[in-house]
């Protein structure tokens, strides 16, 4: 009767309620953890709160926050954020993360709407209650990853785990994984599909079927770098997650060959609007955009579309701009484009790192438009900082679980007054989230 309940009421409040309130969810939300679980809300002292937790007890929602309810109907001053703690570094250089939006997926018969999920190590995590810093085991691996990317699919219900150089992609379907009975994901015989064979850095997915990479000499094996010119080279294919075939020596299709530059981020809008960027290289920093109307991954063009034929959305080192590095690029519900990574190491134009940058959907518009890149000394172009020291060599970006928040990853290893040139990426740092609550009101 309990479950029943709150599958009910959660239905209603994400589907109805979100509708018209898009925030209530984040002071009125079934918390089924007891005692300390719950959404981290505000402490009477908004804003500047300590972020603790709204408790509840088991099997109870939880009751409107009052003075969250006046900072949010403009009584205190917004935004406002706290920290979320991802799981230790415990294998490689990054822990992995991507929110499940809403979805009807289940996860041992659990709702997971608004959830993160985690890839460090041998380990695939799902966080334990909504705005928690614990989380749970849902499967394993048998090596060691030093993962690329985890990426939920559009409705939920697939989870693509890029798990690191030389280490294969792979498809999980949400259904399989457990709290309960962690799977080890390469022993499971339904509901994984293991692509050994293709080569990527980063990837989105285009719909349920389509998953769009961007790789080393996509499609090729070789080196991704000419070493005539010691510049990098890197490509941007198709995945069929439902391909047939022997999958072990499946490459996927070419669809941007060759693209100058090392592989960095790469962003599907819900135009189908691809971007992608120059991690490191003669354009480092630069980020392009491919129009929707242009390819078809159902129908991928017979050879493959020129990187210099896309429409400069951020200019580069070439054209004397270096913003970040395009390592980490998102899309949030309103299409605006983010920006994140780091040129840590001087590659000519000058350093730039410590922070993430939000590119209004308008300035996007207007480079796919009228060839106008973005204008970084505008308000189309904005910064956030989330760490005091503004030191990390790189940071990550994930538009939040609900509509009005992002979540930027950062490390602080080093703290104000004594922050070191940089903090750097390695084992047993500690990834923290930054989330920004209403981050999208001051770029209206």
């Amino acid at each position: 009767m309990t479950k029943d309940i709150k599958i009910k009421y959660n239905s209603l409040l994400i589907n109805e309620i979100q509708a018209s309130y898009s925030r209530i969810q984040d002071f009125l939300f079934w918390c089924p953890g007891g005692i300390g679980g719950g959404i981290s809300l505000p402490d009477e002292g908004v804003p500047g709160h300590s972020g603790g937790w709204y408790g509840s007890k088991p099997a109870e929602p939880n009751c409107m926050n009052g003075a969250f309810i006046a900072a949010f109907y403009g009584k205190e001053p917004l935004p406002w954020e706290e920290d979320i703690i991802l799981p230790t570094i415990a294998g490689g250089y990054f822990t992995v993360y991507d929110y499940f939006h809403v979805t009807a997926a289940l996860i041992d018969g659990d709702e997971i709407s608004g959830l993160l999920i985690a890839a460090n190590n041998k380990t695939i995590y799902l966080q334990r209650t909504h705005g928690s810093s614990d989380w749970d085991a849902v499967a394993t691996v048998p090596d060691e990853m030093e993962p690329s990317f985890i990426k939920v699919s559009p409705n939920g219900n697939q989870v693509a785990l890029g798990c690191g150089c030389d280490q294969p992609l792979v498809i999980i379907e949400t259904s399989i994984l457990s709290k309960s009975i962690p799977p080890q994901l390469f022993s499971v015989a339904v509901g994984v599909k293991i692509f050994p064979a293709i080569t990527y850095y980063d990837g989105d997915w285009y719909n349920e079927q389509y998953f769009i990479v961007d790789g080393g000499n996509w499609p090729n094996e070789e080196p991704p770098y000419d070493p005539e010119s010691t510049n990098y080279y890197s490509g941007v294919g198709i995945v069929d997650t439902d391909y047939a075939g022997d999958k072990s020596t499946y490459y996927g299709v070419a669809l941007i060959y060759p693209k100058s530059g090392a592989s960095a981020g790469i962003r599907i809008d819900s135009a189908g609007n691809l971007f992608c960027g120059c991690g490191f290289g003669f354009e480092t920093g630069q980020v392009r955009g491919l129009s929707g109307n242009l390819y078809n991954p159902a129908s991928p063009p017979g050879t493959p579309i020129d990187y210099s034929s896309l429409k400069i959305i951020l200019e580069g080192k070439e054209e004397g701009l270096i913003k970040l590095s395009a390592a980490s690029l998102n899309i949030d519900f309103e299409n605006n484009l983010f920006v994140g990574g780091g040129n840590y190491f001087d590659t000519g134009g000058g350093v730039d790192y410590g922070y993430a940058a939000l590119i209004k959907k308008a300035a996007v518009d207007r480079a796919f438009n009228d060839d106008i890149p973005v204008d970084v000394s505008t308000s189309d172009w904005r910064e956030f900082q989330p760490d005091s020291c503004g030191n990390d060599s790189a940071t990550y970006i994930v538009p939040g679980s609900f509509d009005h928040t992002l979540a930027v990853c950062y490390n602080r290893n080093t703290e104000e007054p004594e922050c070191a040139l940089v903090d750097e990426w390695h084992y047993t740092a500690v990834p923290l989230l930054k989330i920004y609550y209403e981050y999208n009101k001051e770029i209206s």
